[in-house]
């Protein structure tokens, strides 16, 4: 094995080290970390994703497992079913990271029900990823109980990470961002 292999290898190692004890100190402490994002971009016309969507959705689980460690649990609106999949959107851009780490979904919760989804990731601790609609992630920080009036996430945004932080009674927002600038045309 050349050095170049053994120092790419050393890095990964660490690399997972450090992933693995980020999300392990939040879930022995008894926090709960709750990663809120937005579903991939939309096509004009259509449920689905557009292919900047899924572009999006399958350069997702590396940068929420760099930045957050691999979530405990997932969350994403239960689709409708019928003549059109409403709601799809959601669970199409959290796929590929449930693939990769063999997370459950849960989709019990329609995209309206915020204040359930808010009361059932309130039972929780460790880290979690909601993958929402965009007009109802601020009703879920709300219920999260974060106090802020400002709170909106713009219809063009689809690169936003908000965090909820509650550790005890002490509960915090911070914001971040995928930097993902997916490719518009379909690569797969």
């Amino acid at each position: 094995m050349s050095g170049k292999s053994l120092l790419i290898g050393f890095f990964i190692a660490v690399q997972s080290f450090i992933i693995a004890g980020t999300h392990s100190a939040c879930a022995q402490s008894g926090a709960l970390k709750v990663i809120i994002i937005r579903h991939g971009e939309k096509p004009v016309d259509g449920d689905n994703l557009s292919c900047a969507g899924m572009n999006r959705a399958l350069k997702l689980s590396a940068v929420i497992t760099q930045k957050f460690g691999k979530p405990d649990f997932a969350y994403a609106p239960a689709p409708s079913t019928g003549k059109a999949t409403k709601n799809v959107r959601m669970l199409q851009t959290l796929w590929p990271l449930a693939i990769k780490y063999n997370l459950n979904i849960n989709t019990k919760y329609a995209v309206g029900q915020t204040s359930a989804l808010a009361a059932n990731l309130l039972k929780r601790t460790g880290t979690v990823i909601v993958v929402w609609e965009h007009d109802n992630i601020p009703a879920i920080v709300t219920a999260l109980g974060i106090t802020d009036k400002k709170l909106k996430w713009k219809g063009e945004n689809y690169d936003d990470i908000w965090i909820v932080t509650i550790d005890g009674k002490k509960r915090t927002l911070s914001k971040d961002s995928e930097g993902i600038n997916p490719g518009s045309t379909c690569t797969f």
